[in-house]
């Protein structure tokens, strides 16, 4: 076993192994050293020019005794560079966090919140991330446990990297709160209130409640011990998961069997046959990785069974590999998809046949349609929707991959012509491909081995083009599915928020439109894969959003910079009589809003839920009198003025029946803020409401100017597009 005087020993051979090169400067030689190891990470590099240092003759004592320090101070870092290699082999559980602020910043440069240099935007600062998360890893394993008092004996790594005040802060806090104890290796070690013990080297923090357990890792550091977890064979499966991520977890069940076959001894019969359902010792490992890369966030969680297992849950619940084939039908610019295998490819028995040698349908063939034709099916929807006897649909459709399409085909005939008949429909051709079930229609088609059935025509044209597997959107999320596949399920959040734009009331699709706007691009995948003795789940989720214009239109609203103003929470905003409101307004000084005289009403009163009872009760002038107090008196703030306004204009279940009431209430809104471009578009569809199309139209546009970038102006631009064309219709009507 090495100490730092050995590790010096061997820094000291390497260098006697390398050419001795620029021995006339060592000073320039250590700095290109320190730039090497520090701002390059180039550790191997560094090292053999931090060794040339340390045995150059021609550089002062101090430069070689620091060169050396660094020297043994990379070896350490190079050896830390995979905790795996530093665990024992025997560890029951292992548990890792890798550099997390890298992770951290890659996460929050999809975000679009990363600072670019001189960027006066609001940004995140790198050197914020850097110092708060510059933790390089910890990493954990559990090698004994006791299933009375959990883990009893294990060992806990921690890399502070380049948090130089975390490492400085454990350097005081341990000496100061532990004993120290003989040293391990040269190294400072310390016993914490006789429960565990902690080493401090150069760069590591380990601790364990067992000396002999951060012997072994010093150990494995100084290459004097090769019984680590990365060289155990039992480990090497579940190690393969591991890449550059931020999480990774191992737990080997082997060493728990014992426990477990001692427990069953004594336990109850039905705890005895569960263990015998699932075979749990024919179970190696359960492992799990989630990290952040160019393509988005990711993980994955897998089970290792014994090749030999017997497993009963895992062999009912198996299902064979999805065709390649069946995600090709899923169209480009689908929505949604989920697509599974059900039965394996290949010949299935011949059914009955007709006097003409058509498929004829019996009862068992469905169940051997389930059990034995179909082989993968796949459901979509893409983001368009159609109006329908019972109303909006999206365009949806049902893509069946079969042994026997023919068969397949003349049993989905079958079905839907006696559907088609049952609702009162004419009896369907032997060959249709178009049903009519009460409205709705059912389109049927083939394609190859493909079944398509849809209430879309234009879904099924979609499934014979371009495929989703060339689609930007789910490149990402698909690129993970591999040939154990069984299950896939994605979603494009842009699209379905498109999809739900066309089924909601005008209202609810101005909320959607900023937030379908900022997931445009975002998609969320789930996968299932399965072999003979593994099953696994994995996920992803690409194309992150981009939400700093969304932050920061929040910010500014919380500042007071932009968006509503803050509503005066201190006392009631009230109006003006209408008689006079008009002339208070033009009278008010110029970049003071209106702000109306305070009136008190009784307590008891509550106008917006008197106003709502008379309404259901259909007794709308009475209600409209009640917005008119409500108006007069001022109940509320300038937005809540406002958002009643859009209220009574926009929801279907008001009619329209108050418009005019609506249109006052929207103008006090604007007159007290003239600089809100949310009130200017509610003032616009109030005038709108009312016929005044051509005033519409100009408040409209000077509520897309004032506007300007805002997120969600896209909306006050459509709306102004429909006022327009408004606009031109009536001209013509009133020109003829």
């Amino acid at each position: 076993m090495l100490d730092r005087r050995h590790l010096a020993i061997a820094v000291s051979a390497l260098a006697l192994s390398l050419p001795a090169a620029a021995q006339s400067r060592p000073a320039a030689e250590f700095h290109r050293a320190y730039y090497l190891h520090h701002e390059k990470g180039e550790l191997d590099t560094a090292l053999e020019l931090y060794a040339d240092v340390a045995e150059n003759r021609a550089a002062d004592a101090e430069l070689r005794e620091r060169a050396q320090n660094l020297a043994l101070e990379v070896l350490e870092e190079l050896a830390a560079s995979d905790f795996a290699r530093l665990m024992p082999s025997d560890a029951i559980l292992y548990a890792e966090l890798n550099r997390p602020g890298a992770q951290l910043r890659t996460l929050i440069d999809h975000l679009g919140l990363l600072r670019d240099s001189g960027e006066p935007r609001f940004a995140i600062a790198p050197a914020l991330i850097h110092g708060a998360l510059g933790l390089r890893g910890a990493a954990m394993a559990v090698t004994e446990f006791d299933p009375n008092r959990g883990p009893t004996d294990g060992v806990v790594i921690l890399h502070p990297g380049d948090m130089d005040v975390l490492r400085g802060l454990i350097q005081t806090a341990v000496p100061a709160g532990g004993q120290p104890v003989e040293s391990i290796d040269g190294y400072p070690t310390y016993s914490v209130e006789g429960e565990a013990y902690v080493t401090l080297t150069s760069r590591l923090v380990i601790a364990s409640p067992s000396r002999a357990q951060i012997e072994g890792v010093v150990a494995r550091m100084s290459a004097q011990a090769d019984d680590s977890l990365a060289q155990s064979a039992a480990a090497a499966s579940a190690l393969k998961m591991r890449g550059d991520d931020l999480m990774f977890f191992c737990v080997n069940l082997q060493p728990l069997m014992p426990l477990l076959k001692q427990a069953l001894r004594h336990g109850d019969p039905e705890l005895r046959m569960a263990v015998a359902f699932l075979d749990l010792p024919s179970t190696k490992f359960i492992a799990g990785r989630a990290g952040v890369d160019d393509g988005g966030v990711s993980f994955d969680v897998a089970v290792q069974l014994d090749e030999g297992h017997r497993n009963l849950a895992f062999n009912l619940l198996r299902m064979p590999n999805l065709a390649p084939e069946t995600l090709a039908m899923i169209p480009h610019g689908a929505a949604a998809f989920a697509a599974a295998s059900l039965n394996q490819h290949g010949d299935v028995p011949p059914g009955m046949s007709d006097g003409r040698g058509r498929p004829a349908i019996s009862l068992m063939d469905f169940g051997r349609e389930l059990y034995g034709n179909l082989t993968d099916v796949a459901l979509f929807t893409m983001p368009d929707v159609q109006t329908g006897p019972a109303g909006p649909m999206p365009e949806v459709a049902l893509v069946m991959r079969a042994n026997d399409p023919n068969r397949t085909m003349a049993l989905w005939r079958t079905l839907l012509g006696v559907a088609q008949a049952a609702t009162g429909g004419p009896e369907a051709a032997d060959d249709a491909d178009r049903y009519s079930i009460q409205g709705v229609p059912i389109h049927l088609h083939q394609r190859g081995a493909h079944v398509i059935l849809s209430p879309s025509a234009d879904a099924v044209a979609a499934a014979t083009g371009a495929s989703v597997l060339d689609d930007d959107a789910f490149v990402d999320v698909l690129r993970d599915f591999d040939e154990d596949g069984t299950i896939a399920v994605a979603v494009n959040v842009g699209r379905c928020a498109k999809i739900a734009e066309q089924m909601v009331g005008e209202r609810d699709r101005r909320e959607i439109a900023p937030i379908a706007a900022m997931l445009n691009q975002t998609s969320v995948a789930l996968r299932a894969s399965q072999s003979a003795s593994r099953v696994g789940v994995a996920g992803r989720i690409s194309g992150i959003p981009n939400v700093r214009p969304m932050v920061e239109q929040r910010l500014a609203q919380v500042m007071g910079q932009r968006g509503p103003r803050r509503a005066r929470s201190a006392k009631r905003l009230t109006a003006a009589p209408a008689a006079t409101r008009e002339a208070a307004v033009a009278h008010a000084p110029p970049g003071q809003p209106d702000q109306p005289a305070e009136r008190d009403l009784p307590a008891e009163r509550d106008l917006r839920a008197e106003f709502e009872a008379l309404h259901a009760q259909a007794k709308f002038d009475a209600a409209r009198a009640v917005v008119a107090e409500l108006h007069e008196h001022g109940r509320g703030s300038f937005q809540t003025l406002n958002d009643f306004a859009w209220a009574l204009v926009t929801e279907d279940r008001y009619d329209h029946q108050y418009d005019k009431v609506a249109l006052g209430l929207a103008k006090t809104a604007v007159a007290g803020d003239k600089g809100n471009w949310f009130y200017l578009d509610t003032y616009a569809h109030a005038l709108f409401a009312v016929g005044r199309v051509d005033e519409a139209v100009a408040v409209q546009r000077q509520a897309v100017e004032v506007g300007g970038d805002h997120p969600r102006i896209g909306e006050a631009k459509a709306a102004l597009e429909r006022f327009v064309a408004a606009s031109g219709a009536t001209s013509e009507a009133a020109s003829k």
